[in-house]
């Protein structure tokens, strides 16, 4: 016994609200991710300026325990977003710096930090792997070039 065949419209329209329903749900997705990253987070930019890997942790309130943020290689730079909930108490950010390699680590002043406010990390290593030359500080968030009128 065969099943009659259906028409090619048919098939389309059965298909079409599961599509749909497809459709917006990964849109969801998407904009529930960008608002998370965009006020759940600090970005700090972290410009690795010597040879040796370095580790960047963060340093929250006395008691816990540091958290890694992540690896950074050498002679590289890369955006990290440090979550709310690795800030100290009062938006407060201080981080870690570890070489892979090295024996002797840095620890950061602790700045303040929120919407707007970008932190910037400079690892500066010597040839033993020694960070204690690295700076830490905050600047203002340029504007992204959508945000700013082309002149006329």
């Amino acid at each position: 016994m065969t099943l009659p065949e259906t028409p090619l419209a048919v098939r389309r329209v059965r298909w079409a609200p599961l599509a749909l329903l497809l459709v917006v749900l990964s849109g969801l997705g998407c904009y529930k991710n960008a608002v998370s990253n965009s006020s759940g987070s600090v970005v700090m930019i972290v410009n690795n300026r010597g040879f040796f890997d370095v580790n960047v942790f963060s340093v929250r309130a006395t008691g816990a325990s540091n958290r890694r943020l992540g690896l950074i290689n050498g002679n590289s730079q890369r955006t990290i977003m440090v979550p709310e909930s690795e800030l100290q108490p009062g938006g407060m950010l201080q981080v870690a710096v570890r070489a892979v390699a090295g024996r002797v680590g840095w620890l950061s002043p602790t700045l303040q930090v929120g919407p707007g406010i970008v932190a910037r990390l400079e690892i500066i290593t010597t040839a033993g792997g020694d960070v204690s030359q690295s700076q830490f500080f905050t600047q203002f968030a340029s504007p992204s070039p959508s945000d700013t009128l082309a002149p006329r």
